[in-house]
């Protein structure tokens, strides 16, 4: 759920094409995001990583990519 929010949101800057480097950014931190999820989720498979504590990781991560939208503009 939180990966397609992600990816709407860049999205949503790929059409933009306002002229800033916004869209490049948030593209780099979609793709440092998914590695991270898919780390964590492993984590949370394999019992090394409590579930709540990877959808409170989950949900803290919308605040990244809103904060990337709000940059510059």
């Amino acid at each position: 759920m939180q990966y397609m929010y992600w990816y709407n949101r860049v999205k949503k800057l790929r059409k933009a094409a306002d002229g800033t480097d916004r869209f490049e950014k948030a593209e780099s931190a979609l793709v440092a995001f998914r590695k991270e999820a898919v780390q964590r989720k492993k984590a949370v498979a394999g019992g090394t990583t409590d579930e709540a504590d990877f959808r409170n990781w989950m949900f803290r991560q919308g605040q990244v990519i809103d904060g990337l939208m709000e940059e510059g503009g």
